[in-house]
C-alpha cells in the first residue's frame, strides 16, 4: 500500500545499541511544561530535575511503541562501537547526521534516570496517535 506507515512492512526489526538494559525515565512534553513553568517562579539558580513516572530500558520503550501499534517488535543488538565509527564516517559526508548518530549512540549507552515528577506514562503517550 502507497503511504503505508513503515508499521505495515514485514519483518520489522529495530536497532538498538548493546545491550539495551539502560535506563531512562521519559517525561511527557506536558509533565515537561509544568516543571518549566514551576522553575519560572524558583529563585535564581534553582535547579529543577524532571523525569516520567517510570523507569523503563530502552528495549522496553521499542516494545511500547509497538506494541501501541498492534506490533511485535524484533530487536537487533548493535554493538556500540560499529555505531560510534558510523558516526565517524558520516561526519566528512553529513557533519549533522554524523554528530547525531555520535550523540545518539552515547545516549543510548548510559543510563539517564531524573527524578520522578510527571504523571503521564510513555505507553498512554504512544496509543494515543495510534488510536487516531
Amino acid at each position: 500500500m502507497v503511504g503505508a506507515p513503515p508499521f505495515d512492512a514485514e519483518p520489522v526489526e529495530v536497532g538498538v545499541a548493546r545491550p539495551g538494559e539502560r535506563l531512562t525515565n521519559p517525561i511527557h512534553p506536558a509533565d515537561a511544561a509544568a516543571a518549566c513553568a514551576e522553575a519560572l517562579g524558583a529563585p535564581s539558580g534553582t535547579s529543577i530535575e524532571a523525569g516520567g513516572p517510570e523507569t523503563l530500558s530502552r528495549e522496553d520503550i521499542v516494545r511500547l511503541a509497538f506494541r501501541a501499534v498492534g506490533r511485535e517488535a524484533r530487536i537487533v543488538h548493535v554493538p556500540p562501537a560499529l555505531l560510534f565509527a558510523a558516526a565517524w564516517a558520516l561526519r566528512p559526508v553529513n557533519p549533522h547526521v554524523g554528530e547525531f548518530v555520535q550523540f545518539g549512540t552515547a545516549a543510548f549507552t548510559h543510563d539517564f534516570v531524573a527524578p520522578s515528577r510527571g504523571r503521564h506514562r510513555i505507553g498512554e503517550h504512544f496509543r494515543a496517535p495510534a488510536r487516531a
